[in-house]
């Protein structure tokens, strides 16, 4: 726990410089932003940030008035967006390799890429969710995304007009895209993780040595 004397916030600061590089944050609900940030948040960095943080994104204009379409999970629909462009583009030039819709954040992961030539592989507990749900379940693959979400994530998200636009990345651009990045980093994480639990459970008394 910090001391009363601490004079410094590296953690705070470590966040308020990633925010200002303006980084693209898609498929994130658990962790609001703009107009629908946590009070805790606003109380932390003070509403003038967060009002800042409005303007340069583009979601309020000077005057505190809505400068763009932000309906209801605009961001939410980053992912599923880019989802149905790019298994668009696979038909259309024959590709053979599925894509994959993994990391479930909402129902919309797999309700709206029912009947893709894809693979949908939701964790067991989005499994429970969407068979205990009431979403209809019907072919939605082919539904474009309301032309202003797109619009809007087009506008204000360097990062989703990227992965969004077929010519957004080159492939040496690839490897080093953020999303691609944290993607490695969290696979390789998880293989470090489950090499140290099969060490652990051999060191154990009656594991196998």
């Amino acid at each position: 726990m910090a001391s009363e004397a601490q004079d410094s916030t590296p953690y705070v600061d470590a966040l308020l410089a990633y925010s200002a590089r303006d980084p693209g944050r898609f498929q994130v609900p658990g962790h609001k932003g703009g107009p629908g940030a946590d009070p805790a948040m606003r109380a932390l960095v003070g509403q003038a940030f967060v009002r800042a943080t409005w303007e340069r994104l583009g979601v309020v204009d000077a005057e505190g008035r809505a400068a763009t379409y932000t309906g209801e999970g605009c961001l939410e629909w980053a992912g599923v967006a880019v989802f149905k462009k790019t298994h668009e583009l696979f038909r259309k030039h024959g590709y053979r390799l599925p894509l994959l819709s993994a990391a479930f954040r909402n129902h919309m992961q797999w309700s709206e890429l029912i009947g893709a030539d894809a693979v949908i592989s939701p964790p067991s507990a989005w499994q429970k969710r969407f068979n205990a749900s009431d979403v209809e379940v019907r072919t939605r693959i082919d539904d474009p995304v309301d032309p202003r979400i797109v619009k809007t994530l087009l506008a204000h998200f360097p990062d989703f007009r990227r992965a969004y636009e077929e010519d957004g990345l080159s492939i040496d651009e690839f490897d080093s895209f953020a999303p691609t990045v944290r993607t490695l980093r969290q696979f390789i994480g998880a293989c470090a993780d489950l090499d140290a639990l099969v060490r652990q459970m051999h060191a154990e008394p009656g594991g196998r040595s």
